[in-house]
């Protein structure tokens, strides 16, 4: 039986035929909602549910063969949440109480009166309006626990955290794919071009195929509204994408791709709007959840994660390439020069800076402090003078007493503070040359 979006699927298993036929053209009657098939052997109760979809099962109790309670624990092995009504004519307190031990979702009485099946309508629909919020409530819980795993196994994912981007958008492309259902996933990364703004897809991904490409644009000339958007709103829920005014501009793309909808989550840094993560729903309209929502925006997180761990990776390969050049420049001087944090941890030391404190080059100096290499009370008037060039931010020059492995050099040391590209105190530069005797 196929029935309407909304409708309640009652089988009804009575063995006088008659009574079932009655019961379920006044049940009908009661809830247009009702459809009601009738069996009238707990045998043919049972083909009938394994054939079958159903919302509720009415039976009566006193039946040859096999019982109302028989009935309702063969249900209960296959269906446990299923809504069972037993509605009998022999009602004791022994038959309640067993029906109550074997899971009988209500129980019912027969009488005399039409009224019965009022009570009955009334009975059947609340039950399985219950059980459907139930299996609501079980599906959100479901579906929020996989959005949870597919988070956390995101965001520890190597890719994410070593900053490989491209394998790691990849990654988090077919996952987003899988864990909505939707058809395709995509990542923009938005760029600045001749002072207009741009969107380029860094990954688009198929799910039907499995294939990733690359490439397209989005200009914010031809689609202010959407960007609009992208910067005012942390989500783009788009039930009816076409319609909706944030999303109406991408009309032709949508078309053409047949897309209904789709959920667009905003790609932040410290505040704006850096890319987008893209999910498109084809066919029709299709409402998002909130929590649909939630996880497409704690993927862009991760994804603003991923990229800026690769950014990180940059800027260090860059830093490395710089102290490898700014090293071998050091080697050609002829004075000890070395680099300290604003911590006073040494960070970068030239090989007669090595020579002069008896430093190996195995020796890894990078995070050392002087109380590694000297004396405790040289050490600490070392770092009283560096906290001198930390607290006022000015050069010193003082004349040092080295203790070094061919005894105590006198040295004229200048030390400097310096800056990052923004202006940041960020440590102590200093050159050291002996002094002639």
């Amino acid at each position: 039986m196929i029935t309407a979006p909304g409708s309640i699927h009652v089988l009804h298993v009575d063995d006088e035929p008659a009574i079932a036929d009655l019961t379920a053209e006044c049940l009908e009657r009661e809830d247009d909602r009702l459809a009601v098939e009738t069996a009238t052997s707990v045998s043919d109760g049972l083909d009938f549910l394994a054939d079958g979809d159903y919302d509720c099962i009415v039976s009566d109790f006193d039946m040859p063969g096999q019982d109302g309670i028989d009935f309702l624990k063969a249900v209960r092995e296959r269906h446990p949440n299923l809504p069972f009504i037993l509605y009998t004519g022999k009602g004791t307190e022994e038959i309640a109480s067993e029906a109550i031990s074997a899971g009988v979702t209500d129980y019912l009485q027969k009488e005399s009166s039409t009224g019965q099946y009022t009570v009955l309508a009334n009975r059947i629909s609340n039950s399985v309006a219950q059980a459907r919020a139930s299996q609501r409530i079980e599906h959100t819980r479901e579906r929020q626990e996989r959005y949870r795993e597919a988070l956390v196994e995101l965001s520890m994912d190597e890719a994410v955290t070593t900053g490989d981007f491209e394998t790691a958008v990849r990654r988090i492309t077919e996952t987003a794919a899988d864990v909505l259902e939707v058809h395709r996933v995509n990542v923009w990364l938005a760029e600045d071009d001749a002072g207009e703004t741009v969107l380029t897809c860094v990954d688009h991904y198929v799910r039907a195929t499995g294939n990733h490409s690359d490439g397209m644009q989005l200009l914010t000339q031809e689609h202010p509204a959407y960007f609009e958007a992208l910067q005012t709103h942390r989500a783009i829920d788009a039930t009816d994408a076409r319609d909706d005014p944030r999303t109406t501009e991408l009309t032709d793309y949508l078309e053409a791709n047949d897309i209904g909808a789709v959920l667009d989550a905003t790609l932040r840094s410290e505040g704006e709007s850096i890319g987008v993560l893209c999910h498109e729903h084809v066919g029709g309209p299709r409402e998002w959840t909130d929590d649909q929502i939630a996880f497409a925006s704690d993927v862009a997180d991760i994804i603003h994660r991923a990229l800026r761990n690769r950014k990180r990776n940059e800027r260090e390969q860059s830093l490395r390439e710089t102290s490898e050049r700014l090293q071998a420049v050091l080697e050609t001087v002829e004075a000890a020069i070395f680099i300290k944090d604003t911590e006073e941890r040494y960070q970068l030391m030239n090989q007669e800076c090595r020579e002069l404190l008896g430093i190996g080059p195995e020796t890894d100096i990078v995070g050392r402090t002087d109380f590694d290499f000297f004396p405790d009370e040289v050490a600490a008037q070392i770092q009283m003078d560096d906290q001198r060039v930390l607290e006022k931010e000015e050069t010193i020059e003082l004349e040092e007493e080295i203790p070094t492995p061919e005894g105590v050099q006198i040295n004229l040391t200048r030390k400097s503070p310096f800056y990052d590209h923004e202006g940041d105190l960020r440590g102590i530069c200093a050159v050291s040359t002996p002094i002639e005797s």
